[in-house]
């Protein structure tokens, strides 16, 4: 957990001096900094805990020209883990023995979309779609992923960011998984 802790502190102070950068009067390239805690339920397959907790932190790059409408690209590194003890009743499985705990996936994850900004850069809505790869243990899949956020800008580097992101594992351990997060951090522009 230490690399963990020394990474995001990293990034947090480098996403401290990120500015806009104007290339000319018609368009704008922007960094931006995420981090976020997350909660997820999941779905498919034969579980018994299916609630999750976990952190999320992202970097993401925006292009825009006059418009208020931008392209952007983001990479982040999801952590989602059972986030408390489950209590020690055995449900049957079908395949035998207990049911097992839905599993606790980490990994990076690409996202590109869309945003759209108010007139004023106070409000900014976010809709893209990707792909990750998680891991969970000695088991690597790949999921397809989806994400809507919105962040509202008290000042004009520092804003509150809450997101829902969708993620579908077409296979794990042949099982269909998906799971539904919701995440509300800040963002650093």
């Amino acid at each position: 957990m230490p690399k963990f802790r020394r990474c995001l502190s990293f990034l947090l102070v480098g996403g401290l001096v990120l500015t806009p950068y104007r290339a000319d009067g018609q368009s704008r390239t922007s960094l931006a900094f995420d981090a976020t805690l997350a909660r997820a339920k999941g779905s498919g397959g034969e579980f018994s805990n299916r609630e999750l907790m976990g952190g999320r932190i992202a970097l993401s790059v925006s292009r825009s020209r006059a418009t208020n409408l931008a392209f952007f690209g983001e990479l982040s590194m999801d952590v989602l883990y059972e986030g408390m003890g489950t209590a020690a009743i055995c449900r049957p499985s079908s395949r035998g023995g207990c049911l097992g705990d839905f599993p606790e996936l980490s990994g990076p994850a690409a996202v590109i979309g869309v945003s759209t900004e108010s007139s004023d850069q106070v409000m900014q809505l976010r809709l893209g779609f990707g792909g990750g790869a998680y891991a969970k243990e000695k088991t690597r899949v790949g999921a397809l992923v989806s994400q809507m956020d919105g962040a509202i800008f008290p000042t004009s580097h520092l804003g509150m960011v809450l997101g829902a992101r969708w993620v579908a594992v077409p296979r794990f351990r042949s099982d269909r998984l998906s799971l539904l997060q919701w995440s509300f951090g800040v963002r650093i522009r």
